[in-house]
């Protein structure tokens, strides 16, 4: 344990949610801090691959290690020679901050077990009185706003989490960890329409679909619930089915392809077709009614049309003055009448 020049433990203190919470600064023993393994990083992993989330810590460490970055901070905490800041772990020994850091020690001790400062590892130990909401602030502090941010899935399962089962109003949930309040509703109901919805659908497909396998399909339900053009949409209940089973049923394969969908979502006739023979065959059909859908040089044209539509009087006077600018309405109306004479069109 680490102790001041007084012979007692170190003590500093953090804030969460406005109440002071002590912490006691110690060096322990590595096999005294317990892995937790209901961390949100790595929660549905080992629900997935073991029943009710009963795993052994060698398990956990090779599910820990495996984690996205994990081997690059190996690198830099063993060249570092020990850890920039303490993990944090809960008055029983587990660890609530740092199951990365923790697995590296381990695998640094097994590599090299006569170097003794793999043996020990720094903490802050948190009170017993600490709440399991506070935690998930404090996880959501570093790792959701923080500068180490967890990949989107992990995220956003924390933010459902905190809304869901600590029950927190999303007002505090964005107020506490530096979000825009439509950002954590767009997490939770991304989330639980994944959840209540998407995830009953693939396992009614296959069988063999394990309970995490719906967070594949995130990025998908992330535009679904972030691209205005959905509003209307989402609205009907009947209707975020219907894209739950799209997508479920790979009518809808790629993420950025519910983008180009929100430019013809208000299309009952071209949903149709895309709920029964998926996403190609609804932008052809949709293409034939706007053009534009499935072109981007004729989406510029219709964007440059709207936008001489609207020219003001300054861009008007340097039309009238400028021959710079009159040259550039000379090569574009050149262009056009070229393209015309090509497809032969009569511009009238």
């Amino acid at each position: 344990m680490v102790k001041s020049p007084g012979g007692l433990p170190q003590m500093r203190s953090i804030t969460i949610e406005g109440r002071e919470i002590p912490l006691r600064h110690e060096r322990l023993p590595l096999d005294q801090v317990k892995l937790d393994a209901d961390n949100p990083r790595i929660r549905h992993r080992v629900r997935q691959k073991f029943k009710n989330g009963e795993a052994t810590p060698e398990a956990l460490m090779k599910i820990i290690y495996e984690l996205p970055g994990v081997s690059e901070l190996q690198k830099t905490i063993r060249d570092n020679g020990g850890l920039v800041e303490p993990i944090f772990i809960s008055n029983d020994g587990t660890v609530a901050e740092g199951n990365c850091r923790t697995v590296i020690y381990h695998r640094l001790r097994d590599a090299d077990k006569k170097e003794k400062r793999w043996h020990t590892i720094e903490c802050y130990r948190l009170p017993k009185n600490v709440t399991a909401r506070e935690i998930a602030v404090l996880q959501a502090t570093f790792h959701v706003y923080g500068k180490i941010t967890w990949r989107s899935y992990e995220k956003i399962g924390h933010v459902h989490y905190m809304a869901k089962t600590l029950n927190m109003d999303p007002k505090v949930i964005a107020k506490r960890i530096g979000l825009q309040e439509k950002v954590v509703n767009r997490y939770i109901e991304s989330y639980q329409t994944m959840k209540d919805q998407l995830l009953p659908e693939m396992k009614r497909l296959d069988p063999k679909v394990k309970d995490g396998d719906f967070l594949k399909k995130l990025s998908h339900f992330e535009e679904f619930y972030k691209i205005k053009k959905y509003e209307t949409f989402r609205k009907s209940k009947a209707n975020v089915t219907r894209f739950v089973k799209m997508v479920a049923q790979g009518k809808i394969p790629k993420a950025n392809q519910v983008r180009k969908i929100a430019d013809f979502v208000d299309n009952p006739k071209v949903i149709k077709t895309l709920e029964k023979k998926g996403f190609e065959r609804a932008v052809k059909e949709a293409s034939r009614a706007d053009p534009t859908i499935n072109s981007r040089s004729l989406d510029l044209v219709k964007r440059t049309t709207d936008s001489l539509k609207e020219l003001q009087k300054p861009d008007l006077e340097d039309l009238k003055e400028n021959k710079r600018a009159q040259r550039l309405l000379i090569d574009l109306h050149k262009i056009i009448s070229d393209i015309a004479d090509t497809v032969k069109l009569r511009l009238e």
